[in-house]
Parts: structure tokens; sequence; C-alpha cells
């Protein structure tokens, strides 16, 4: 069993200030834009690039903007004085590969003050940490009656039906606990990495292979890549009642502390004869995995390089676009009887027809352009918007 990742996977956090009334007014016209075009919109405030969504978030949230691939999400109230903590933040996890957690933090108390925060102490309170570790163990099978906890602890399992060889019933995930308290999971890291397209963590992992002098995963042979991860989620109650953890001192001094008793806990377990559980011996991938989280994980450095993290996220975007334009195309040749001998023909003419519908736009094509920049300005490097 190998170690490919191990660090923060997530962190929330709300801050103590309210933006200002122009902020705000710029947010509203952007917001508006936004719903008329149906897709974010570009802007810039004070050097600071985002986008603004059609829709705010759920606790009173008026705005909601995404600072980019290796950014984070910002989540913004309308000025109000008797509601001092008007704004949330949630870390992406490719921006915590990307600058650690260090990094992390002065990036977006840059852009804090850049909104209007002072960023003062006592200004910053922890909402979320999750924490994780990724183990590269494709003989691991997973058994849900293997963890040993209290009685009363809430457990929830999640199996994937495998048509494959006619076997069926494949346990992916064990979830235990629940927010917003305290939950350690146990799961198929590279079933959702294949599924859900995260680029960034197939970077990760091939980047920790190549330090150690190894090949890289072939993500399309579950057998030899399978990445089981084991991680502790701690929300804001859990956090504040148990061990008083507000800001960013809080967290340093304690998180090893929550993760070693979270992990002691709920431990899974190699089954034996012995009909006490308790006395079961810690399974190996299970000692690995608290081994390596208590190891200085506040102190572990940057995974990736931000502009790697942009590159393979660009082309993953720029594949995806294409792959929607030639069934959209293919669409076309349909309800028109395009047959198949004569499709590749078919796609060749439709550039000048594409191009003839292009002249007839309503918007000419530098405000087309300009428009489409603004969304992908943090993947195409042009960090302006005009």
């Amino acid at each position: 069993m190998d170690v490919l990742y191990s660090g923060f996977d997530g962190l929330d956090l709300a801050l103590r200030f309210n933006i200002g009334d122009d902020f705000a007014a710029y947010l509203d016209a952007k917001q508006k834009e936004a719903a008329e075009a149906r897709h974010d919109i570009g802007g810039m405030w004070a050097d600071q690039w985002f986008t603004v969504a059609s829709s705010g978030g759920q606790g009173g949230y008026a705005f909601r903007l995404d600072t980019g691939p290796t950014g984070e999400t910002w989540f913004l109230k309308r000025p109000h004085a008797s509601d001092p903590w008007g704004v949330r933040v949630s870390a992406k996890s490719a921006a915590l590969l990307a600058h650690g957690l260090g990094g992390w933090q002065r990036r977006m108390e840059a852009v804090a003050r850049a909104f209007g925060a002072s960023m003062e102490p006592g200004t910053t309170s922890i909402g979320r940490v999750d924490v994780a570790v990724d183990i590269l163990a494709p003989d691991f099978v997973l058994d849900d009656d293997a963890f040993v906890m209290h009685a009363r602890t809430n457990r929830k399992a999640i199996k994937e039906i495998v048509q494959t060889n006619g076997r069926s019933g494949r346990l992916t995930s064990v979830t235990v606990g629940k927010m917003p308290g305290r939950q350690v999971i146990l799961y198929d890291k590279r079933e959702e990495v294949t599924v859900k397209r995260k680029v960034e963590w197939h970077l990760a992992w091939n980047a920790r292979r190549t330090a150690l002098g190894l090949p890289p995963l072939d993500l399309a042979d579950p057998a030899a890549s399978r990445v089981w991860r084991v991680e502790v989620r701690a929300a804001k109650q859990h956090l504040k009642k148990q061990w008083h953890v507000t800001g960013w001192g809080d967290l340093h001094a304690m998180l090893s502390p929550i993760i070693g008793d979270a992990m002691d806990r709920v431990r899974y377990c190699a089954p034996s004869s012995d009909t006490n559980r308790a006395r079961w011996p810690t399974h190996k991938l299970w000692t690995l995995a608290r081994n390596t989280l208590l190891d200085h994980i506040v102190d572990q450095p940057p995974c990736l390089d931000p502009e790697t993290i942009r590159e393979e996220t660009k082309a993953q975007k720029i594949e995806l676009l294409m792959k929607q334009s030639l069934g959209c195309l293919t669409g076309v040749a349909a309800l028109e009887r395009v047959s198949a001998v004569g499709y590749d023909r078919f796609l060749d003419i439709i550039g000048k027809r594409l191009a003839t519908a292009s002249r007839h736009h309503p918007d000419a094509p530098d405000v087309r352009l300009r428009q489409a920049g603004e969304r992908y300005a943090r993947l195409t490097g042009r960090d302006e918007v005009g």
C-alpha cells in the first residue's frame, strides 16, 4: 500500500465583515447579467477577478462568486450593520493542492481585503475542515462489518452494482457519523475521480508516483489503480463545542488531536474470532492512514503547480465542449436525414453555415468572444475583464 496524497480536501470559514454599498451595487448588476445570459458572468473588483452566478446561497447570502479552478467560492450578504458576519468562503480541493494551507490562507486574505475586509484577529471563524489520505491498495476489499465504533454511532454504507461477470453489490463507501458534527469516511476515491472527472487528483497522485520513481497510474485499469480514501470531516458544531476551535490558531493547535480522536473512536479492523469486537486488531490500511494524517498535516507543502491544474482543466473543458458540439451537429444531421456515408461531407460544409449564422447574430463576434473570455479567463490566462 502506497500513500499518494495526504492533506486538506476542504475548508469552509466565515469572515466578520460586510461588503460596501458600491460593491453590492456592482454585484447586483452582474447578477442580473448572469440571469439574462443563463451563465456566470465575469467581473473584477480591486484587481481581483471572479465570476458572478445568477443566484446567491442558503443562509441569506445574496451573491455567489467563483475565483477560478485553484481558488474558492465566496458567498456574500448584502451590507447589514446588525449582521457583521457577512461573508462565507469555501476553498476548492484544487486550491489546497496548489497552494497548501498556508498559501491558500494568504491568497484568500488578499481577496478578502480587496472586497473590504480588515482581516484583524478574531475576524475569522472556521466552519468546516476536511482532511484526507489517499492510499493505493488495489487488493483491498471494503467490509462495512469491519468498522468498530460506539453502538449508537450512525453508519451509512453505499454499494455500487457491478454487472461485469455477474458480480454485484461491491461496497464502495462507508460513512460513520453525520454533519454538522463529525464524519469518518472510507471510500473508493478512484471511482469518484473517474466518474466526476476530477482531473486535479489524477495529477496529484501521479506527481507523487513520479517523485517516488514509479510509473503513472492507469485509471483505465481498476485492478491496478484502486485508490482508497480515508477522510475525516469536522463541522463547526463539533469544532467549537468539542474542541473550542474558532480561529486559525485553534485549528493549528487542535487539528492533530481532532484527527487522532476521530480515528481512534472509529476504527476499521481486521475481523478475528474474538467475540469482543473492541479487541479486533486495527487494519493496516487504517493504521497507515492515521499515522499519515497525524504527520504535520498543517505544514504539508503544495502538491501541484497552479498552472498545471489550469492547463489540464482547460484541456478537459475543451474536450467537453467539442463533444457537446459534435453531439449537437449530429442531431442536426439526423434531422436533415444525412446518411452515414454523407456524414463527413456534412461536417465539412457545416462550417460555412455556422459562419453565415454568426454574421446574422444580434451580437458582434468581438462581444461574444469577450463574454466567453470572461467566463474562461482563469483557464486561458486572461485575468483582465474587458
